[in-house]
């Protein structure tokens, strides 16, 4: 993912890092640890955290001291796991324009979760359609519209 300035490229990774390069240089500025397997990150708009996903949470890091931050927990499933429950966010992420919440497309419950990135409180849950699993989403530019792209959409 690109900075909003364009001067640095940050990376997810299965090994568990986040790697910043500074894209003039392609010298490795920062080398965030996330533990687990990371299949998405973004920049707030301020260009000055960037975002992670994990196991259940969304971790920010302060990019210029590689500190982490606080931490959103989402719960996207029941709390039992022997009753099918668990917790999952490993789809697709988006940080709204606004940089003040997270979206994540859940595929092993077929929603849209939408959280405040402060409070880590639920604002918005949206169903999708039956069997169909959202697997990416993005917010249109103002942040006012959420669209997810779904597995196993027949088209006709």
């Amino acid at each position: 993912m690109w900075s909003p300035d364009g001067t640095q490229l940050a990376c997810a990774s299965f090994d568990a890092f986040i790697r910043v390069w500074d894209v003039s240089t392609w010298g490795e500025v920062a080398k965030l640890e996330r533990p687990g397997v990371v299949t998405w990150c973004g920049w707030t708009s301020d260009g000055t955290r960037i975002a992670a996903n994990g196991l259940s949470t969304a971790c920010f890091w302060n990019v210029s001291t590689g500190l982490e931050g606080h931490t959103v927990v989402g719960k996207f499933r029941g709390d039992d796991p022997d009753d099918g429950g668990g917790y999952d966010l490993d789809n697709g992420f988006a940080l709204s324009p606004s940089g003040t919440l997270i979206a994540c497309a859940s595929g092993c419950d077929e929603m849209m979760h939408v959280r405040d990135v402060e409070t880590g409180n639920a604002v918005v849950e949206k169903e999708c359609p039956t069997g169909h699993h959202p697997n990416t989403c993005a917010w249109s530019l103002d942040g006012a519209r959420l669209a997810a792209g779904l597995y196993f959409l027949d088209i006709n």
